[in-house]
């Protein structure tokens, strides 16, 4: 697009439909277009109809074969049929679609037929594809064809620009008319607000409607970016940019339900237009790189268009996961809710009655509970159907007790969702519980009543501070026996809270992982295929159905990983993790000497302990670093006697020493060595702690003080992204943040002018405007730690995909976060350790200072080795397990190729 923002639009040529009436006839001109053709556009039409069943049921796809409109689209590659081919030689008068699996059988080619007239495409030319991965995985798996020597305009337009850019004149132009009365709405409601008031409910409302990080709303600021940003798919960014509607995926079905059903000529055209656009766009791409961030494109095509085959085959080849553990663990999962449901049962009845009175503060914070009519016949629909499920008869038969309950584990044991059954772990009824039910003071966040996991911890540290208090008084005398009522009251709230809890817990792995990993197996197979990608803001790698992002090294949900397995029984998976990395690239840009004090050398200090000390000390004021590293030393009662604060997590749980030091290094100090960097604040670490504003605030000046160098070159970021509207990655990328500039704050005023006449909206849209700017500086500094995290990972993966593709030792199956996951043949893991090593460990171009460093795990699944829980997990070859057959001497250090062995033949015990 010329960057005046003017659109020159372009026609698309005739299209040639190519089937068995005329294949011989079109056959010479075709090979002819090749001659000289040195970009041709290329797209296929599929369908899956064939797809296995837990497909179906992962889509919710009805009789008529229609997914649901909430649903992701999944497809199955190894039951795709391929329907149509279209190509588009650059230049040429004409497009072409070749019949291969339309409705009209007696017209299809075979793909011989059309794989000659492919193979006409001389030597150095290239195909140009949207969305390459797609193409690269269903023409392997339908046709065995490996597709090579292509462009990618998908990943070229994430180096263009990000999801969320636009022209900027496009910006000037844009009314943003879905935000005009919701302004209304504030000239009334912010008449009499100052800068710096406390929000009411009803102000944070609307407030958080417009600058939501996480909304898509139209009316909030991303939904009205939505409206004018370029776009990565295709239809969206062919009209953004030449000014051109396409064809819709549903207009070409007109009412089918896959391609299979419609006939060549019913999709000749719709097929044909994307290979044509396809090689538009990446001229016009190609154009506004080159104008606007030249660098780029090199970084597209040496580090970007790599990894496109990487992302393929990884999905191709999948992860093989153990079946029979998920259904076990679901199995298990059902029988701990029915036990939780029960217990949860007795516990509210021990409350009842409710009182007479709704809830105070629920009443004047929360719509729903209000009612329609701000009647509280919201609330009192509420307390009737707890008061209904508490008063139902425990069921011995476990399927019965879950079942007339909602929520996730219900709805698989079913096989179906049932409508108004009273779910317990949504928002809404663990709001009633814990306030209306419980009696208990609102916890409030930002304006608004909480009832999350946090939420539920400083509700728990407040019964336990309650029933110490009752304790005391109870041991000087209760004649009336009212103490006694109380502590019961009490534990009846304790027992509610870790029931919730509990549940909550259930819910979210359920959801997450066991019943979508059941109905995402390919059952022939036992693998599922996630889609890698790398699309972000960031330019990071996303990974979805399902999400590996999710797999977390720690926690409760920890024994997902164990699911995973390598590619078969003869190998082993070794995933490689980088060190600390996010921290490391903030010492390599920043130069900070602290930084680079803990991160100059092999192997790197500690920079946790020492930050959660600092923040610990804010509710802790018993807590030093010298505390905090000796705790796994110390027994309960020894740490009980300085302060049992420190045993306690934010949930509420009492932890043994050793875990507590694990648990606050981790939760605490990592938590505010990123909190801080990420938003200049440790507002994050400081909500979960329940500090109070000034706790944070000085807990963050005292954090900062600590490495005034990196805080330099922080603040030179955001001061940098507000004078020219972007920030550049160290690969080339670029982070357009035009919403940290003054003239965005300019253009935003005079849009909105006639509604900012008054003072107190003119506050009101100022605190709007400045959220939206602060999240935009913070996005620049983001955008510098985590781009370069993503272009380490992006190079490493490309570089041992060819080295997997000459040895044939292993295959990188995914990359989790900072972590990179193969399966290795067992006779080849120490040349591919040796390998691995050396191609993580060497970026000089991204980090000439500070050395990289890699900790790598084996094991036969992918969760951490614990000898009980998981004795053939991960076992860590840096820091050795306690384990009988690693001698003593070695356990906590790092293991050498004899002592790997030992690992190597422990495992093949095991199996």
């Amino acid at each position: 697009m010329p960057l005046d923002g003017s659109i020159s639009t372009i026609a698309p040529p005739t299209t040639v439909l190519v089937d068995r009436r005329n294949y011989q006839l079109m056959k010479p001109a075709i090979l002819a277009l090749f001659q000289g053709a040195s970009l041709v556009g290329l797209d296929i039409e599929t369908h899956d109809d064939d797809r296995h069943d837990g497909l179906n049921k992962f889509m919710r796809v009805n009789d008529e074969g229609f997914k649901a409109k909430n649903k992701k689209l999944v497809f199955d590659a190894r039951r795709t049929t391929l329907c149509g081919l279209s190509i588009y030689p650059d230049n040429a008068a004409h497009a072409f679609y070749f019949n291969l699996g339309h409705a009209d059988a007696e017209n299809r080619l075979t793909w011989g037929e059309v794989a000659e007239i492919l193979a006409a495409k001389e030597p150095g030319a290239r195909w140009v594809i949207h969305n390459a991965p797609f193409e690269w995985v269903m023409l392997r798996a339908t046709t065995g064809w490996q597709l090579t020597d292509y462009i990618c305009t998908l990943q070229m337009a994430v180096s263009a620009y990000g999801p969320d850019n636009y022209d900027i004149n496009k910006f000037y132009q844009a009314s943003f008319e879905a935000l005009r009365p919701l302004l209304g709405t504030a000239q009334t409601l912010f008449a009499s607000y100052r800068h710096g008031d406390d929000m009411t409910t009803e102000q944070a409302e609307l407030f958080s409607k417009i600058v939501g990080k996480e909304s898509d709303a139209s009316y909030s600021y991303n939904g009205l970016v939505d409206t004018i940003t370029w776009g990565y798919g295709l239809k969206q960014a062919v009209e953004r940019w030449f000014g051109y509607k396409m064809t819709t995926f549903e207009e070409c079905l007109g009412g089918k339900a896959h391609m299979g059903l419609i006939t060549g000529e019913q999709c000749a055209s719709y097929g044909a237009e994307d290979a044509f656009w396809a090689v538009k766009l990446y001229h016009r791409l190609l154009q506004h790189m080159l104008e606007t961030n030249a660098q780029v494109v090199r970084t597209y095509f040496t580090q970007e268009l790599p990894a496109v085959e990487v992302f393929g085959n990884m999905n191709f080849d999948g992860w093989r996961i153990n079946l029979e553990a998920v259904e076990a663990k679901r199995h298990e999962e059902r029988a701990e809710t029915a036990k939780v449901l029960r217990r949860l049962r007795a516990a509210i009845r021990g409350l009842l009655p409710f009182p007479d009175e709704l809830h105070e503060g629920m009443m004047k914070r929360e719509s729903w509970y209000q009612g329609k009519q701000k009647d509280g016949s919201g609330g009192q629909r509420k307390r009737k159907q707890i008061i209904d499920w508490a008063m139902l008869d425990d069921h011995p038969d476990d399927f019965k007790e879950v079942t007339r309950v909602g929520g996730s584990i219900a709805v698989g044991w079913l096989g179906q969702k049932v409508d108004k059954l009273l779910n317990l772990s949504y928002w809404q009824t663990a709001r009633g519980l814990l306030y209306d039910l419980c009696q208990e003071k609102c916890i409030i966040s930002q304006s608004k009543v909480q009832s999350d996991a946090d939420a539920r911890g400083k509700l728990v540290i407040r019964m336990e501070k309650r029933l110490r208090e009752l304790g005391e008084k109870l041991a000087a005398g209760d004649p009336e026996g009212e103490i006694e009522a109380e502590i019961a009251r009490t534990k009846h709230k304790q027992e509610i809270l870790h029931c919730l809890s509990a549940l909550a817990s259930i819910e979210q792995r359920s959801k997450l992982y066991i019943e979508p990993y059941l109905m995402l197996c390919d059952p022939d197979t036992g693998r599922v295929y996630p889609t890698i990608s790398s699309k972000l803001a960031t330019r990071r790698m996303a990974m979805e159905t399902p999400n590996g992002q999710q797999l977390a090294k720690r926690g409760e949900s920890v024994w997902v990983r164990g699911f995973f397995l390598a590619d078969n029984d003869d190998e082993l998976l070794i995933s490689e993790d980088w060190s600390n990395i996010e921290l490391v690239s903030i010492g390599e840009q920043s130069g900070d000497p602290e930084f680079k004090r803990v991160f100059g050398q092999l192997p790197y200090e500690d920079l946790h302990l020492g930050a959660a000390a600092d923040a610990l000390r804010v509710i802790i004021p018993e807590m030093s670093e010298e505390l905090l590293l000796g705790l796994d030393g110390m027994s309960m009662e020894q740490v009980d006697a300085i302060n049992s604060r420190i045993l306690m997590n934010r949930a509420g749980e009492k932890m043994d020493p050793g875990k507590a030091k694990k648990y606050w290094r981790t939760e605490v100090g990592k938590g505010s060595n990123f909190n801080y960097w990420y938003s200049g604040a440790l507002s994050t670490v400081g909500e979960r702690l329940g500090w109070s504003p000034d706790q944070m605030w000085a807990a963050t000046e005292a954090y900062r003080n600590r490495f005034p160098v990196a805080e330099q070159w922080r603040l030179g970021t955001i001061d940098f992204v507000q004078r020219n509207g972007y920030i550049q990655l160290p690969d080339g990328h670029r982070r357009e943040r035009f919403e940290a500039t003054s003239f965005w704050v300019q253009a935003m005023r005079m849009k909105f002018a006639q509604y900012l006449r008054q003072h107190g909206p003119s506050e009101f849209f100022g605190d709007v405007l400045k959220a939206i700017q602060r999240r935009a500086n913070n996005q620049a500094v983001n955008a510098l730690i985590q781009g370069t995290c993503a272009a380490l990972m992006k190079r490493t993966l490309a570089r041992l995909h060819k080295e997997a593709k000459a040895t044939g030792w292993f295959r990188i199956v995914a990359p989790i976060h900072d972590e990179v996951v193969a399966s290795v043949k067992r006779k080849y893991v120490h040349d591919y350790l040796r390998l691995s090593r050396e191609i993580m460990c060497d970026h000089p171009t991204l980090f000439k200072t500070l050395p990289l460093h890699c900790t790598v795990s084996i094991g036969r699944t992918f969760e951490p080795f614990d000898a009980k829980k998981a004795p053939f997990g991960q076992i860590e070859l840096d820091e050795a397990p306690k384990v009988e057959w690693l001698q003593k001497e070695k356990w906590g250090k790092a293991l050498n190729d004899n002592e790997i062995d030992s690992v190597l033949e422990y495992l093949a015990k095991a199996a």
